[in-house]
């Protein structure tokens, strides 16, 4: 399972794509870290091609963030103190690629970690590319619901959406600009035949 994630993930980052990965993951990664900074020295001391040279850059991009930001931290907890395997495979692959876990590290769940399932462990995620990590306003578990789940808990996150200033100025203007207005004959009165509702207004910008 986690060597598609990975190969998928190249793909979409190849493209440019941003996402978020949410779910079930069957994965208890403790409080074990995702980011590993060693990773990112051994790659600085290599020859590196174009998208590992984008991957170090945005690694580092992050690295600032972390230090900036009031809403996520670089380290992350959990409540769940069991590493197994699939959470070994979980970070191997976040630490890989360059993803980021929420839980623990975001939001109202910041250094936190809440359990997600039966109130014992932590298994559901919400891992994010890294353009999509800054734009993340919250994060939370919520409290357990019986009508949602029989075991899991809904883990929650809110995303701020990025605009392009510039651009969206320009869609509104373009919108302004063009906008049809019509307006009510005041001589007419409302028809019977409602068919014939339509033929009460006159046409644009009249």
């Amino acid at each position: 399972m986690f060597y598609i994630l990975e190969t998928r993930y190249l793909v979409l980052y190849q493209k440019d794509v941003e996402f978020c990965l949410t779910g079930d993951f069957n994965a208890r990664t403790a409080s074990s870290q995702d980011i590993d900074n060693q990773i990112v020295d051994d790659i600085s001391n290599q020859p590196l091609d174009d998208l590992m040279e984008v991957v170090l850059e945005e690694r580092r991009v992050m690295e600032q963030y972390f230090d900036d930001s009031r809403k996520c931290t670089a380290g992350r907890r959990s409540e769940d103190k069991i590493l197994n395997r699939y959470g070994e495979r979980l970070n191997e692959l976040s630490s890989n690629v360059g993803l980021y876990c929420l839980n623990g590290r975001c939001g109202q769940d910041i250094n936190l970690g809440k359990f997600t399932c039966n109130e014992t462990s932590v298994v559901d995620y919400c891992i994010c590319s890294p353009k999509v990590l800054p734009c993340i306003e919250d994060f939370y578990v919520n409290d357990f619901n019986s009508l949602l789940s029989d075991k899991h808990n809904a883990v929650c996150y809110e995303i701020r959406k990025r605009e392009n200033k510039h651009q969206l100025t320009r869609a509104v203007e373009e919108t302004v600009t063009n906008v049809t207005k019509v307006r009510w004959k005041d001589d007419l009165h409302w028809p019977e035949d409602s068919s014939a509702f339509p033929c009460h207004f006159n046409g644009p910008g009249t």
